[in-house]
């Protein structure tokens, strides 16, 4: 299924339906353009998971961490890291850790 969105409304919408679908310790991978809304649509989700601070995009910080009632959500972005930076980032210890 393919679902396209045209405005920054319309993806913020997309992400609160999407998380109705989530449970704790899924895994979601959004792959686009830089300026492609991977962000605004997080930023949807959050919204969706009761999230109500401030969303922003972990391009420089590489992770951002945030809690809501029911799950921790670690927003990582890849985009400049090279594979074998990927492993010494210790994404594996946030995918596989135990569940807080």
């Amino acid at each position: 299924m393919i679902i396209k969105s045209f405005s920054y409304k319309e993806t913020i919408a997309l992400g609160l339906r999407f998380a109705r679908i989530l449970e704790e310790r899924d895994v979601v991978l959004l792959q686009g353009d830089l300026g492609g809304g991977k962000t605004t649509f997080v930023k949807g989700i959050m919204q969706g998971l009761g999230y109500r601070r401030r969303v922003l995009s972990p391009t420089f910080t590489l992770v951002r961490e945030y809690k809501t009632r029911v799950f921790l959500v670690h927003h990582i972005d890849l985009y400049r890291l090279q594979i074998n930076d990927i492993f010494t980032l210790g994404i594996d210890d946030l995918l596989y850790g135990p569940a807080e």
